[in-house]
């Protein structure tokens, strides 16, 4: 089995000197076909390699596969820009998990008639048949579930950026 490293690339980091400064390391993840490796790797790299911190809290990690390779390339975006007064942010996650209805089992285990040598009607694995359809139940499944809001003061969602979602 190969080895899985990071290492940042020669064109980075692209920085702009501003108000709010802004800075993109470019990486490549190389050694796994697999997206959960590449992003452990990436926020190995990323935890021991702190010199942008400093001066940028990271905002955005983008991690996109190179086609036909064991490689990904990943983006990580930092931000000096200062969350301001009126500005909210709420997550909400839930792993309860939920139901399903079904109205077919999975598998028929036995069919048995309460009268003697009467023969038992195939349904066809379906569940609770009556009036001629099929009731079925609710079973529990297993459920992940995530919301993510932000409130952005209005200066930031002018009438510019209304009609560029509206197109």
């Amino acid at each position: 089995m190969s080895e899985i490293y990071c290492d940042e690339c020669y064109d980075s980091p692209k920085a702009e000197a501003s108000v709010n400064p802004t800075a993109e390391v470019h990486c490549r993840v190389v050694g796994t076909w697999n997206k959960y490796e590449a992003y452990e790797c990436l926020m190995g790299w990323i935890a021991s390699n702190r010199k942008y911190e400093n001066d940028c809290p990271l905002e955005s990690v983008t991690l996109e596969p190179i086609e036909g390779t064991d490689a990904w390339d990943a983006y990580m975006r930092y931000s000096s820009r200062k969350h301001e007064a009126g500005e909210s942010f709420d997550y909400q996650f839930s792993t309860s998990g939920g139901t399903s209805h079904v109205t077919r089992s999975f598998k028929t285990v036995t069919a048995l008639s309460c009268v003697r040598q009467k023969p038992v009607v195939n349904f066809r694995n379906g569940i609770g048949y009556e009036d001629g359809r099929f009731e079925g139940v609710d079973i529990g499944t297993p459920s992940f579930t995530w919301s993510q809001s932000a409130c952005w003061p209005l200066r930031f969602v002018d009438i510019n950026y209304k009609k560029l979602l509206a197109r």
